[in-house]
């Protein structure tokens, strides 16, 4: 037989403790009285009188009336209206959002996009300054991975005047780490790196000394500063190894191992790059760190190309691509990509991927002048002299627009080499 659908009451309801706590006091209880005569436990009690718990059983709330000598109705609310956030939840919330815990998760799943809605959604003017910059600058970091470095900037900016306003010195050395990051996007090199060395030698967290360490390696190799980018990496690794175990996460590792394999490959210390990238990869699989999983098996795939091309290491990219595509699209996955398939004599395949990055990467300099001084490689490979020579005028133009004096020399010596080697 159907149960009668009509005659069910709902499990839960919503407990009004203002009404409650006014009718404890007025029949001088104790709460842990109460919590005796529902059986259930006394913390339980507080929680709903102090608001933590809005939604209590039927049956709890019955015989709370009870004991109280009033209708249910009168210390429960019926509209749920009254389940809209307070300013003591938003407050809460943004502290939440702004914890370690938070983005560490987004951080592992690489959804960006729920953090910037998360934090748009929490925001409000009643929030303390403090918790407002803060919310600014992990805003900043949610528009920057997911490339959307105007955004970033504006954010960062927002929160550097809050940090100023209140002489917050912890929150304006974090934010300007991101500045930096934008700069390096938009092609101010020379003044990331600055940026980069001020938070190192004047961010009074040596904590985030790792960081910092992190981020001034990154901005060096796009410089063109290969050695000194390696330097700065394998100075940070020694920084974890000084740790305690559990103050670096799996994540960290991964993501310092797979940077410092970059930074070998990029100095030619090619067997050391392939340990680098094993240790990258365990700490990945540990983590169950998808991102660094895939992006392991590219770099190690483009290394491999450069001694043995075969046909696997293609197979193995198109694989990879496919899943990190759903995590986070970057440049670096075509630049990489384009690579492998060059040492394969696949120039089609190769000049697409490549326009995709430029295409990708056309607001930020010194990216679009990497991608433009592999597509002059691929050219000179494929015997398309007059496309590689617009190629290599395009990567010198995207280079001098950053000052990346060092990017460019390197660039003429590899433009030298190929005419060299491709007389006509």
């Amino acid at each position: 037989m159907e149960p009668n659908t009509m005659d069910l009451k709902p499990s839960t309801a919503i407990i009004d403790p203002e009404a409650v706590k006014a009718r404890i006091a007025e029949l001088d209880l104790k709460k842990w009285w109460i919590a005796e005569q529902i059986r259930v436990d006394r913390k339980t009690v507080s929680r709903w009188l102090n608001g933590q718990v809005k939604w209590v059983k039927v049956e709890n709330l019955e015989a709370l009336a009870e004991i109280l000598e009033l209708d249910v109705n009168d210390i429960s609310l019926k509209s749920e209206a009254n389940l809209k956030a307070s300013a003591a939840d938003y407050k809460k919330a943004a502290e939440l959002i702004s914890s370690k815990d938070m983005k560490s998760m987004v951080r592992s799943t690489y959804n960006w996009q729920l953090l910037e809605y998360v934090i748009k959604t929490s925001m409000t003017e009643e929030l303390p300054q403090d918790l407002i910059g803060a919310l600014y600058l992990d805003l900043a970091q949610a528009f920057f991975f997911q490339n959307k470095i105007k955004e970033s900037a504006e954010y960062v900016d927002k929160c550097l005047n809050i940090a100023r306003q209140l002489d917050h010195e912890l929150l304006y050395w974090d934010a300007m780490a991101v500045k930096a990051m934008t700069e390096t996007c938009f092609g101010n090199i020379k003044k990331a790196i600055e940026y980069y060395k001020r938070c190192l030698n004047e961010d009074p967290e040596s904590s985030r000394e790792w960081k910092n360490l992190s981020n001034l390696s990154g901005a060096l190799m796009y410089a063109g500063e290969f050695e000194e980018a390696l330097a700065v990496s394998e100075a940070k690794i020694q920084d974890f190894q000084s740790r305690k175990d559990s103050q670096v996460d799996e994540i960290s590792w991964a993501i310092s191992y797979l940077a410092n394999g970059s930074h070998l490959a990029d100095c030619k210390h090619y067997d050391r790059a392939k340990e680098s990238y094993d240790k990258a990869a365990e700490f990945s699989e540990r983590a169950r760190f998808s991102k660094g999983i895939h992006y392991t098996k590219i770099l190690r795939a483009n290394l491999e190309s450069q001694f043995s091309p075969n046909e696997a290491l293609a197979v193995t990219y198109e694989a990879a691509h496919k899943v990190l595509r759903t995590i986070q699209d970057d440049h670096l996955y075509y630049y990489y990509g384009a690579r492998i398939y060059r040492s394969l004599d696949q120039f089609s395949k190769a000049r697409d991927l490549l326009s995709e990055a430029i295409q990708m990467g056309r607001h930020y300099p010194i990216e679009k002048g990497m991608f433009l001084t592999e597509l002059m490689h691929t050219e000179f490979s494929a015997e398309n002299h007059a496309e590689a020579e617009s190629a290599y005028r395009r990567a010198k133009q995207s280079f001098k627009k950053s000052d990346a004096t060092t990017r460019l020399a390197l660039l003429q010596d590899e433009y030298r080499n190929c005419k060299g080697k491709n007389q006509y």
